[in-house]
């Protein structure tokens, strides 16, 4: 009768410990989706084989209020995603619509890079080229992207509206272009500009992009 008489109480005390996880789960995922502006650390983004996402990998982000920006050198990753969302799954601007979707969420197809990760690798020797030419004298440099700086399981979309925000922070705007056409064409330098001349097909789109447009 004892045990029977302290079931209930026994139950009552589980609901109040699971309530109080489920508060702590809430309050860190909270925090990770704060509207702080996060930037990833180029020593940790490059160690990768590929792009980090947000949260999964909140870990090497750091919120920018945190850092001494004139020591370091900011890079802004504008780039149009390679395996982007379906169109009827995507808003006017081209940025995935709907994102508490769970098939969109759990879509592996849906990613900004290649399966091989060929935009990822220009970007590692893109930067450090960068930063070896431009900030050779800075020990640390941050970089932003929107799949590793943005919470991809939210709203991304919704925190674009701090994109002026965001790029007043950065140095530079660095613009990886995955050319899949480079044997159909050759750069020729004319009066009609780089954006004319330069003729990869990964160009041409990044250029059609809206959202790469603004950033542009």
């Amino acid at each position: 009768m004892g045990s029977g008489s302290s079931t209930p109480q026994k139950g009552k005390l589980a609901k109040q410990l699971s309530s109080k996880d489920d508060t702590l789960k809430q309050l860190k995922n909270e925090t990770r989706d704060s509207g702080a502006i996060k930037l990833i650390n180029f020593d940790d983004f490059k160690e990768r084989n590929s792009f980090p996402r947000y949260p999964e990998n909140f870990d090497i982000t750091a919120d920018i209020s945190t850092l001494d920006l004139s020591k370091c050198f900011v890079v802004f990753i504008s780039h149009h995603w390679l395996r982007p969302a379906p169109a009827h799954a995507t808003d006017a601007m081209g940025t995935t619509a709907g994102t508490g979707s769970s098939e969109l969420l759990n879509d592996d197809s849906i990613h900004p890079d290649s399966e091989f990760h060929e935009k990822f690798l220009l970007c590692v020797a893109g930067i450090q080229l960068l930063l070896n030419t431009c900030a050779p004298k800075l020990k640390k440099c941050y970089v932003w992207l929107d799949y590793g700086c943005i919470n991809q399981n939210g709203n991304p979309s919704s925190r674009l509206k701090s994109l002026s925000a965001i790029m007043e922070c950065c140095d530079c705007v660095f613009t990886p272009v995955v050319d899949s056409s480079a044997e159909e064409w050759e750069l020729s330098v004319t009066e009609a500009g780089l954006y004319e001349d330069y003729l990869a097909e990964g160009f041409s789109d990044y250029l059609e992009r809206a959202w790469c447009r603004l950033e542009l």
